[in-house]
């Protein structure tokens, strides 16, 4: 059996429109190398737990970034943003688990919802979490994570209820080891989101385009300065060179995925000049626009 890849489709808004599961048991598994398909900027209503088999990766949200080891995992609550690449490694396996917090939680006014469910999804302070092997309920949940994934990817006998038992286990891990937050977040942090996913939103929508940084800080109605601020704070780059990393992501998913000619993917991207797409292609993958359609095929 050939494990799914974790491939991702967004909306304008960054919004992951994959189903994952079914309704009747709404929870994907998945493996997948953040080498050859770095994760860019999505978020989804699923919670997410993941382990990392092989290599090391960065994984950053609005307000965090994590360097995740072999053997570490995570964890991202419903609607966080996050993102993914490579760190020190040619070769970053992980395995993740997708999952409705409904399948936990039942229907909204079940004591599993409003109990464990519920706090989890409104507390500030669990948008993500990093699992190591050095502290002993870390450990567990890690071990609860891979065995989830093993049962749910190769369908064991009554693999249902083994993933829906540990998921809820490491819910009520993580809600016992994490006080509740005593401080919502502040008006400037939700400004700040706001603003992001709006600005995100905008450059997802007008990716082939010139885009200049006043479009898009006129998008959230903010000064240049502002933009550049939210930015830097936000998810550590500026919006050019955000531009630009969300470029080259597209064009290595639609030669990968497309037959289109290497210019039309250079123009869906956004590129007038095939040289300038060529070098900034092989700085980003180390390889020209050519070579990584014949290594990925």
């Amino acid at each position: 059996m050939d494990i799914p890849t974790f491939d991702i489709t967004v909306n304008a808004s960054r919004r992951e429109m994959t189903t994952h599961g079914t309704d009747a048991f709404p929870s994907g598994f998945y493996q997948a190398n953040l080498y050859l398909h770095p994760l860019a900027w999505h978020w989804h209503d699923e919670m997410e737990l993941l382990v990392l088999t092989s290599g090391s990766v960065r994984f950053k949200t609005l307000s965090d970034e994590f360097i995740i080891k072999k053997g570490e995992g995570l964890f991202f609550n419903s609607g966080v943003l996050h993102a993914a690449w490579e760190h020190d490694s040619k070769e970053i396996l992980f395995h993740s688990i997708v999952f409705h917090p409904r399948l936990i939680g039942g229907h909204e006014g079940s004591i599993f919802w409003e109990k464990y469910v519920n706090p989890l999804l409104a507390d500030p302070s669990l948008k993500a979490l990093h699992f190591t092997k050095n502290i002993s309920w870390q450990k567990e949940i890690l071990r609860l994570i891979e065995d989830s994934w093993q049962a749910g990817y190769y369908q064991k006998s009554e693999y249902e209820f083994t993933v829906r038992a540990n998921l809820s286990h490491i819910t009520a891990l993580i809600l016992s080891q994490n006080a509740p937050a005593k401080l919502p977040l502040s008006e400037k942090q939700l400004r700040d989101n706001q603003r992001m996913k709006l600005m995100l939103q905008y450059i997802e929508a007008h990716l082939a385009d010139a885009i200049e940084i006043t479009d898009i800080a006129e998008t959230a109605q903010i000064s240049v300065s502002e933009c550049l601020r939210c930015f830097k704070h936000s998810i550590g780059t500026t919006p050019i060179q955000y531009v630009k990393q969300l470029r080259m992501q597209k064009a290595a998913e639609l030669l990968t995925y497309t037959t289109l000619s290497i210019t039309e993917v250079a123009i869906d991207c956004g590129f007038q000049e095939m040289s300038y797409f060529s070098k900034t292609f092989r700085q980003t993958h180390g390889c020209t626009p050519t070579e990584f359609r014949e290594r990925t095929h």
